[in-house]
């Protein structure tokens, strides 16, 4: 019954034009605050653990949401764990501080809220900056910060530098600032180390991507896109998923691409076919499950460091004495190719074709008179082995 009128004296500081919340009352058939729209509770104690009052996409198209302020009647939800109240239009009002108060929120979205929702002068910065308020950084239970399409603005590293002064910079999982008025570098994020999912894409950031990224082992995806980033993004071994339509076409040509331990996906990245400048690919154990395409090898013709390993990648190895570089790095270990070895690289100081299928003899290496392989690894295949007593060779 406490949580029940509290949820109800929060209502009455909002405006429903449209009936969103008709569902609330203290009517018969109403009682149950645990059934109202947006409440859930908890199955064990019954208590309100999450509070969702963001309107469907439909009812926000068509301008149906819900106006006002947020009312502290939110902290009688002792339990409160998930807030949501993106997409009502507050008016110009504050954040309320009081929102840091709530001890065992995970999850707060207030995303399209700030085009309505002032940051108060008190957190703002010198500057006059609007920024991420002071008390974000001291709620050490919160795992998800959603502000997204806010008009948020100014250096990036200034609007996060409250949350990485307190509490929440160790229990952040989830940090969304996507399509706000952001600019400036990224800043050093390696403090952020329970971070999975980062969301930066379109604001204006710019400049090099700092290197921290590459040190938040736990992140799974990351947005950066339509924003004026240059220089190299190194993302390799991270568990990061890339998701990309089968025909994208990248707007940008690399030389350099190392995404070792991503997620790709079965299929062969046909995008790849469009970058005509690679001379490093890494792409191992990316969990490519595929043929290796023909047009591949032909584009792969100035690489010096070429890394397919640790995937289920099927056909037949081609002749890799097109590679034109000099001390040529390969490794194809580990993968699905048959069949017999094509004539191999003399210039290569490291090729490894282990774990494979490879058959029928290795009297090739007979004709090589001359190489410069300071690693030559053959082991785990089915390879027949013929006299060569009568050879000077040291294998």
């Amino acid at each position: 019954a406490l949580e029940r009128e509290a949820l109800l004296t929060f209502r009455q500081s909002l405006v429903d034009e449209y009936g969103i919340l008709s569902s609330w009352g203290r009517e018969d058939g109403k009682r149950d605050c645990c059934k109202w729209r947006g409440v859930r509770c908890s199955n064990t104690t019954g208590h309100v653990k999450v509070l969702n009052l963001r309107t469907s996409d439909y009812e926000f198209a068509r301008r149906k949401f819900l106006k006002g302020t947020i009312s502290p009647a939110l902290l009688k939800l002792h339990d409160l764990g998930h807030l949501d109240l993106s997409n009502i239009d507050f008016g110009g009002s504050p954040v309320p501080e009081f929102i840091g108060s709530l001890s065992k929120l995970t999850y707060l979205n207030l995303s399209c809220c700030t085009r309505s929702l002032k940051i108060p002068q008190t957190y703002r910065k010198l500057s006059g900056l609007d920024g991420i308020p002071k008390f974000f950084g001291n709620m050490c239970s919160l795992n998800e910060l959603y502000l997204l399409d806010n008009k948020l603005s100014g250096q990036l590293s200034e609007l996060i530098q409250n949350l990485s002064s307190g509490c929440t910079v160790n229990s952040l999982e989830g940090l969304c600032l996507y399509d706000n008025d952001i600019t400036g570098p990224i800043p050093d994020l390696g403090g952020f180390s329970s971070l999975k999912e980062l969301y930066l894409g379109e604001n204006s950031l710019n400049g090099t991507i700092n290197k921290s990224i590459n040190h938040l082992f736990k992140l799974e995806t990351l947005s950066l896109d339509g924003n004026s980033f240059t220089g190299m993004l190194y993302l390799a071994n991270n568990p990061l998923t890339l998701k990309l339509s089968h025909d994208w076409v990248p707007p940008f040509q690399l030389k350099w691409l190392s995404l070792a331990s991503c997620k790709m996906g079965a299929h062969f990245p046909k995008w790849l076919r469009t970058q005509s400048q690679l001379i490093l690919l890494d792409i191992s154990n990316t969990r490519i499950s595929d043929t290796v395409p023909d047009w591949f090898w032909d584009m792969s013709v100035e690489l010096f460091f070429l890394n397919l390993s640790n995937n289920h990648i099927k056909g037949k190895l081609p002749d890799l004495s097109f590679l034109r570089s000099d001390d040529i790095v390969v490794d194809i270990s580990s993968i699905h190719f048959r069949g017999p070895i094509p004539p191999l690289l003399s210039n290569s100081t490291f090729l490894n074709l282990s774990k494979n299928k490879f058959s029928w003899s290795i009297t090739f290496l007979c004709s090589i008179i001359e190489n410069t392989w300071n690693i030559f690894d053959l082991s785990s295949n089915i390879l027949m082995v013929v006299e060569a007593n009568k050879n000077k060779y040291l294998l």
